[in-house]
């Protein structure tokens, strides 16, 4: 199973998220999940939430948070799944769009269906 879904994706975005979970220091950023804009787009009366900021901002933590806070509000719904992109600039010759595409359908496959005993059969 890992075999083919390396050949598939080497782009691996749970590793990703364990990386920059380390970075995140303890009680920081849950302002953002209780914030009236991002009440307002959870709910779905938001089209987008853009969160902008300079380099090393803390973007990605809150990023993190976000994708996080929806995964544990969905868990109990097998038809939901969330994953998120995490692009980073020094990697951008090794990020083309097909392979961002791919570790989507990667992390999206291992959350909504553990094995792939049905597909290898």
């Amino acid at each position: 199973q890992d075999t083919i879904i390396n050949w598939l994706s080497p782009i691996n975005f749970f590793l990703q998220q364990a990386d920059i979970a380390q970075m995140r220091a303890k009680g920081t950023g849950g302002w953002l999940l209780k914030h009236p804009l991002f009440k307002q787009w959870e709910s779905g009366s938001g089209r987008r939430l853009w969160c902008h900021g300079i380099h090393i901002a803390g973007k990605t933590v809150l990023v993190l948070m976000v994708v996080n806070h929806l995964s544990t509000a969905g868990k109990n719904d097998k038809n939901i799944g969330v994953t998120c992109i995490y692009l980073n600039h020094k990697e951008a010759d090794q990020q083309p769009p097909p392979k961002l595409l791919a570790g989507l359908w990667r992390s999206l496959y291992l959350t909504l269906c553990p094995s792939l005993e049905g597909v290898l059969k």
